[in-house]
């Protein structure tokens, strides 16, 4: 404060004698006029007012004192301290102020020596000006033309600044004793293009490619020089605003290209450069994330961690997640391990804790620890009612659930709903205000069930009331949100929503969905039918068009679940189809034929049934070929129809297993799923199993019995039918599954 008051008064000339006393004064008990120099940096003070307080430092101090002014100047005031140099009659304060440029400017910056040009009948005719002007190195830089800008190209004047690789030559020829003075010019005239400021890498620049390698590696070891001689002073790393770049670059390009080198650095260098390597600059340079895991590791306090974990404990403020928050939850997901994951629940135990800390440290759980994270916040949720500092934690916590948890946290959730008590609707109440605060972006929509996005919405229906104003998220908003958005990838069908109207007709919502539903899908599903259609239909009573996957999957099921009806008749000449016999022995060995017999059974009467239908069923279609080498995966069937309308084709993709089959349990996933429907863009399939699980199938002659699975059919149908759902709202795509029964009786 007084350093403002010196400067302000200092402007003002009828203060002059009061403001002789108090800075005269203040040299006598602090030593120096300005305790902190970078004021005079700011905007509110002018140069004159500046070189007016160094002129009365001049004229008033001792010279051990006077030194101190070197710290009001940097390299930018160059320029205007050589042109008020060239104004100043005094000889004896023109000399000293010549002295302090000198010690200003480097000598390896061909700015600076222009700059500084007007001095140096000056500096060469006196013998205190020890400074490198006249090396080889400097007088060569001053050879060098500085290239002027052309204004009227931005992309042109931007990328002109930068230095040729003629002058990195030079610079590189300096002598290494000057590393410090050298390294800084190198690492600006090398840093990337504007595009890739977010991922510093010297090796990504326009001139890295034009370098030769012995120009690279001289690159390296000029960098790992710098690291090993800077001295910390003049580059401050506990102030945000200070221009590491220099440090991050050299650290950067050795992790780039020798990583070894930090290995060997001393312990005592190596303790100095950690503050750099953590500093929060260092996460704009390529791999900088794997430089703060090293230096998270050579250190053995927890100084390095403790930072981070102290910054997301602060209440989140607007803009954060811009910030450091934001690279304090990347750095912390980056080195996460068991010490970690200690403090952090740690933490989560405070009593006083903001909702948005707590809400944040539990995301960074979930991601490590699922199941971990699940259980501290059920243990939580139930203690909610014990203080009011737990409620509130519970509040937090169960509205990260709706989207950190695997399942959206559903189970928990819908208990809530059911509940009757006041308390509990009090408490769903504060998830959801909470959870629509908070940059929600409601992906619980895509974990929950049918039957739970059904519950929580006749809540919000039923406790509309609740919802006030101020809240960020409307209730017709949070309606549309569960109806709207997850119609899209195939959760709440048309019928769950017939379910919702019927559960709540009062709603207006609910009602207008379900006609805009029906009206979508009259005007979809229904096209004028051709003569030679309407011809067929007359002739067939049980054919019907097909206009849609939906329509054309529901066909499939019909025909598999009517050849597993006539499988299963008091007559089946089947069996002979499927299955093999030998009875020739004492008792007869029944084992079942492989996997392709009954993909092509199946495929026979697919397109038997569906023939009348107009419908293509392809056998064993090349999904993927490799030229010159074996074939590809092959789709067992495919099936496609030409769209009513033209304009597309309908697609359903069947992979059919026997129940022996090793990949069983998998194969809807990473077979069926991802290497076929994800692959080729189709959004429809079926997952179909035989299975042959009986008393007259022994593994004594078929080793495939042993590998059949043990439970039930039921169980089975149960299994795949769960399977095929989760997927489906993973995948958002339509997935069904059927278990045939092909045993023997």
């Amino acid at each position: 404060m007084l350093d403002w008051l010196l400067i302000l008064m200092g402007e003002q000339t009828e203060y002059a004698e009061k403001w002789n006393s108090l800075a005269l004064s203040r040299l006598h008990i602090k030593g120096h006029l300005i305790l902190t120099p970078s004021i005079l940096h700011s905007e509110d003070v002018t140069w004159d007012t500046r070189m007016e307080l160094v002129k009365w430092t001049w004229e008033n101090v001792r010279t051990g004192t006077w030194f101190r002014i070197y710290e009001w100047f940097n390299s930018k005031d160059l320029s205007d301290l050589v042109n008020y140099i060239e104004t100043v009659a005094e000889n004896e304060f023109r000399t000293e102020l010549i002295f302090l440029t000198v010690q200003l400017m480097n000598p390896y910056s061909e700015k600076d020596i222009t700059d500084v040009k007007p001095l140096y009948k000056w500096i060469e005719n006196d013998s205190r000006m020890v400074v490198p002007i006249q090396s080889s190195t400097s007088i060569n830089m001053r050879s060098l033309p500085i290239f002027t800008p052309n204004k009227k190209s931005r992309h042109l004047s931007f990328v002109s600044k930068r230095e040729s690789l003629k002058r990195v030559g030079i610079l590189l020829r300096a002598e290494k004793e000057d590393v410090t003075r050298v390294w800084p010019l190198i690492a600006r005239q090398l840093r990337p293009d504007l595009l890739e400021l977010y991922e510093h890498c010297i090796t990504k620049s326009r001139a890295w490619p034009l370098f030769s390698n012995e120009q690279k590696e001289r690159l390296l070891q000029t960098a790992n020089l710098f690291i090993n001689k800077f001295e910390v002073k003049y580059y401050p790393n506990e102030y945000w605003r200070s221009d590491l770049s220099t440090i991050c670059s050299a650290l950067q390009l050795i992790w780039k290209l020798r990583p070894q080198l930090f290995e060997q650095l001393s312990n005592e260098r190596l303790h100095l450069l950690i503050p750099y390597m953590v500093h929060p600059e260092m996460d704009s340079y390529d791999s900088g994330k794997d430089i703060f895991r090293f230096a998270y590791k050579r250190a053995k306090s927890k100084k390095i961690i403790e930072p981070l974990l102290c910054l997301l404990k602060k209440r989140r403020s607007i803009g954060s997640w811009q910030g450091n928050r934001s690279i304090a939850t990347e750095r912390i997901n980056h080195v996460w391990d068991e010490k970690i994951n200690k403090e952090v629940q740690h933490i989560l135990m405070e009593p006083v804790l903001p909702r948005t800390s707590a809400r944040d440290l539990l995301g960074i759980l979930y991601s490590h620890e699922e199941d971990t994270a699940l259980t501290f916040c059920e243990h939580i949720i139930k203690k909610r009612f014990q203080c009011y500092s737990l409620w509130k934690k519970a509040v937090a916590l169960a509205s990260k659930m709706l989207d950190s948890a695997k399942d959206g946290g559903e189970k928990i959730i819908t208990i809530l709903l059911k509940s009757n008590k006041n308390s509990d609707i009090k408490f769903v109440y504060n998830v959801l205000r909470l959870y629509s605060k908070d940059r929600s972006d409601f992906s619980f929509r895509n974990k929950w069930t049918p039957e739970g996005l059904i519950e929580l919405y006749s809540w919000i229906h039923k406790n509309a009331d609740l919802f006030k104003k101020e809240w960020s998220v409307r209730i017709e908003e949070w309606k549309s949100y569960i109806l709207n958005e997850t119609k899209s990838i195939d959760i709440l069908k048309p019928g769950h929503v017939l379910q919702l109207k019927q559960l709540i007709p009062d709603c207006d919502i609910v009602r207008d969905h379900w006609e805009m539903i029906r009206v979508q899908f009259q005007r979809e599903s229904w096209y004028a039918p051709s003569i030679e259609g309407l011809l067929h239909m007359t002739e067939n009573a049980e054919s019907r068009p097909i206009t849609n996957e939906y329509q054309l999957i529901e066909a499939l099921r019909g025909t598999l679940e009517a050849f597993e009806l006539e499988w299963n008749g008091d007559e089946n000449p089947l069996v002979a189809l499927l299955w093999n016999q030998n009875k020739g022995s004492f008792k007869h060995q029944y084992w079942p034929k492989d996997e392709n017999l009954l993909s092509d059974t199946l495929k026979y009467f697919i397109s038997k049934d569906l023939l009348r239908r107009g419908l293509i069923a392809n056998r064993e279609v090349q999904v993927l070929r490799k030229q010159g080498g074996e074939d590809g995966a092959l789709l067992d069937i495919k099936v496609e129809v030409p769209g009513t309308n033209s304009t597309r084709t309908l697609r359903v993709y069947i992979e059919v297993k026997g129940c022996w089959n090793e990949d069983l349990e998998t194969a809807m996933l990473d077979q069926l799923t991802n290497k076929y429907m994800v692959q080729h863009h189709c959004d429809f399939g079926m997952y179909v199993v035989g299975w042959y699980q009986c008393s007259q199938w022994k593994k004594e002659w078929d080793y495939r019995a042993g590998k059949a699975p043990t439970y039930s059919i039921q169980k089975a149908r149960e299994l795949f039918s769960v399977q095929a759902r989760d997927i489906s709202i993973q995948s958002r795509k339509r997935i069904e599954a059927m278990v045939l029964n092909l045993s023997l009786r």
